[in-house]
């Protein structure tokens, strides 16, 4: 593979009849050209070489005299393959890392093949990983700045560590994520995810960051940047909210134990049962007039189910949600049509939406670190 890719490059320094011999020698009609530290300078293709000669231009001069300085570039395998797609008429795209480097080509000759740098083959880079090092599970940290009830709600502090710190460090501490992002359009909060070892290379968009910003948007966003990055998608996407701060590693971890076993699950999220007071059977509601009558439109108060003949009925807890990377990508759902229980035990529930649910929240902590 390697071979390929050097079959594509050529020194800066060469001269044009080198380029012209490396061209015929290997049958490559375009050459990359780059410098002693792998920087991507321009593309000589044979067209430039024919126009060069016409011109009656020595084949002794610097290919850097005749070649295109401004070539068309990606920044990953999955935007070189979207650009071969939407220009047939392109032969090489070459990817180039945020330094500019060249870190691989992707040629549409004899089929779309993609060469990747001999030092990313040495483990230089991980921008195309090998198929063992793929993230399989990531994790999706989403924490906004703006937060009318609880103003820095996502930097507040349960123990000795904020929100965001806590989500951060169940999912480093497990075993079974691989990467974690951290979603947010605060400078603030993108230190303080950095400050626990999560960087935070861009900025979450204000369209999809006020009050009315659906989770699954912001899932979509994370998840189409890492693709852009990595140029691959990942199996399955773990949603960890800073709101629902009393997870742990192994909680996470037996989730997606749990996930795993089932074969066809589209998602897995995390619930608790509800408690016999607030079960649908015992909920009523009233009238214009204030009469009450049963929630349940087929109940009347004399028809109810007691307590032993109710079934169970649960509430999502927030977690954990583990959604498959194709549902989440293709379907733009966060759930999909099988959804898998995950019932956790309710001294784990604590869902901050209010100045009391933090408090709260600090209590169960404090008792569960004991």
């Amino acid at each position: 593979m390697s071979d390929s890719f050097t079959q594509f490059t050529i020194h800066k320094n060469s001269t044009l009849k080198e380029a012209l011999l490396q061209m015929t020698s290997t049958h490559r009609g375009i050459l990359l050209v780059t410098d002693s530290e792998s920087n991507l300078i321009g593309v000589i293709a044979d067209g430039d070489v024919r126009r060069a000669l016409l011109d009656d231009v020595s084949l002794n001069i610097p290919i850097t005299q005749v070649m295109n300085l401004n070539p068309v570039v990606a920044t990953s395998k999955y935007q070189a393959e979207k650009m071969l797609e939407k220009n047939p008429y392109l032969i090489v795209v070459p990817v180039v890392n945020e330094e500019g480097k060249l870190s691989g080509l992707l040629s549409a000759l004899n089929g779309d093949n993609f060469y990747p740098s001999p030092e990313l083959e040495a483990g230089e880079s991980n921008i195309f990983r090998e198929e063992k090092d793929k993230v399989k599970y990531l994790a999706i940290i989403p924490a906004r700045g703006g937060s009318k009830r609880i103003p820095g709600k996502n930097l507040s502090k349960i123990g000795p560590d904020s929100l965001l710190a806590l989500a951060i460090k169940s999912a480093q501490e497990s075993s079974s994520i691989d990467e974690v992002i951290v979603s947010t359009d605060s400078r603030e909060i993108a230190s303080e995810a950095e400050r626990n070892g999560v960087k935070v290379p861009w900025m979450r968009p204000e369209s999809i960051s006020g009050d009315e910003a659906r989770t699954v948007d912001v899932m979509l966003h994370a998840l189409d940047t890492f693709v852009e990055t990595n140029g691959y998608r990942p199996d399955h996407v773990v949603l960890l909210e800073p709101t629902a701060p009393l997870r742990s590693s192994e909680l996470i971890d037996r989730a997606v134990q749990q996930f795993e076993h089932s074969k066809e699950a589209d998602s897995l999220v995390s619930v608790n049962k509800i408690r016999h007071i607030y079960h649908p059977e015992e909920i009523l509601t009233s009238d214009d007039h204030g009469y009450l009558t049963p929630y349940l439109s087929n109940r009347t108060f004399d028809s109810r189910k007691g307590r032993k003949e109710q079934e169970p009925v649960y509430i999502q807890n927030g977690l954990i949600y583990i959604t498959n990377g194709r549902t989440l990508a293709e379907d733009k759902s966060i759930y999909g049509n099988k959804v898998l229980k995950f019932e956790t035990d309710d001294t784990l529930f604590a869902d901050i939406d209010e100045p009391e649910d933090l408090e709260i929240a600090r209590l169960k902590y404090k008792n569960l670190s004991k």
